[in-house]
This record gives structure tokens, C-alpha cells and sequence, in this order.
């Protein structure tokens, strides 16, 4: 996991930004997000060093909210 996400961690904030769109998109798409999705996000957003308001705010405008 360590080589993929330190991969990750010297690529730009918009190629970042990509992958955790698509990760939401990808929770939300069930319709249903739990405790562990949102945790889940959180961390990942840790390991790669990307703004956890960032994430929430694509979470909400993906989600329709914004």
C-alpha cells in the first residue's frame, strides 16, 4: 500500500483531486454512505496528503448539496 500511495503523494493536487472524486462517486453510488465509507475517505485522504475539506466539499457537490 506504502508504494502506491507515496506514488500518489508526488503527483499534483488536480491529479489527487481525480482520484477522490472517483472514490466518492463510487461510495456514493449505492446511495447509502456509512461511518466506515466516510473514515475510509478520510484516511486515504491522510496517506496522500489531500485537504480533507477538499474531500468534503466534493463529496457534497457530488452528493448535490452545493
Amino acid at each position: 500500500m506504502l508504494n502506491f500511495t507515496n506514488l500518489i503523494k508526488t503527483k499534483s493536487n488536480k491529479f489527487k483531486e481525480k482520484i477522490i472524486e472517483d472514490l466518492w462517486r463510487l461510495i456514493i453510488s449505492d446511495k447509502n454512505l456509512d461511518f466506515y465509507e466516510t473514515n475510509l475517505m478520510r484516511r486515504i485522504c491522510g496517506l496522500i496528503y489531500f485537504p480533507d475539506k477538499l474531500s468534503g466539499e466534493i463529496k457534497m457537490r457530488i452528493m448535490g448539496k452545493k
